[in-house]
């Protein structure tokens, strides 16, 4: 199992969180159109030793009406199969770049609500919607990492396969905000969920 940079490192190179890959997985594109929280989870999910697949967590949030087809998952209902699972996670809004931070470099692992076009094809036509519908998050997306030095942000990105790859960390913050910057963190690491003996279920 990877693991994180440690913070004194990532604080003397302006780089948080896990190293970036840039690849692309088909295997890891969702198989829904609505199914990225749940891509997310397990991905999240898989790093604590829990073998579950987005079909997996999707057939579970329809048993607890925290998702019906077509309407995709409300921002509140994210995370809940990694909290349910024992995990402990943390929602917040109004984050910023230090909160990602914050998160990362203790090791933990980061889901977002963005405004998927805003990072996948940045435009006029984006900005215009934001003027004219306000923020339209429509997507999640894990955060892996942030680079100070180069301006970017890491992510994996179930809706293009994208796995730990780099974007504009202006781009992905405006996306971002659509969901006024929404966040689910986990509140302990793999390594120390590990360490601590839980029971994987």
């Amino acid at each position: 199992m990877e693991k994180s940079f440690s913070i004194g490192f990532a604080q003397a190179n302006h780089e948080f969180g896990t190293p970036a890959e840039n690849v692309f997985i088909p295997e890891s594109v969702q198989h829904t159109m609505d199914g990225c929280n749940f891509c997310s989870e397990a991905t999240v999910l898989n790093d604590y030793g829990f073998n579950v697949s987005e079909e997996q967590l999707q057939r579970e949030a329809v048993e607890q009406g925290w998702y019906s087809a077509g309407n995709g998952t409300p921002i509140d209902c994210m995370g809940k199969h990694i909290d349910g699972r024992g995990v402990p996670v943390s929602m917040t809004e109004g984050n910023g770049v230090d909160n990602l931070i914050s998160e990362l470099s203790q090791g933990h692992r980061v889901i977002v609500a963005i405004d998927s076009g805003e990072v996948w094809n940045p435009s006029f036509g984006e900005a215009l919607e934001d003027r004219l519908c306000g923020g339209i998050p429509d997507h999640a997306v894990i955060v892996d990492g942030v680079s100070l030095s180069d301006n970017l942000v890491t992510i994996t990105d179930s809706g293009t396969g994208n796995f730990r790859t780099q974007y504009p960390l202006d781009n992905f913050m405006d996306a971002w905000s659509d969901s006024n910057c929404t966040m689910v963190a986990t509140q302990v690491s793999p390594e120390e969920y590990m360490a601590g003996g839980e029971m994987m279920a």
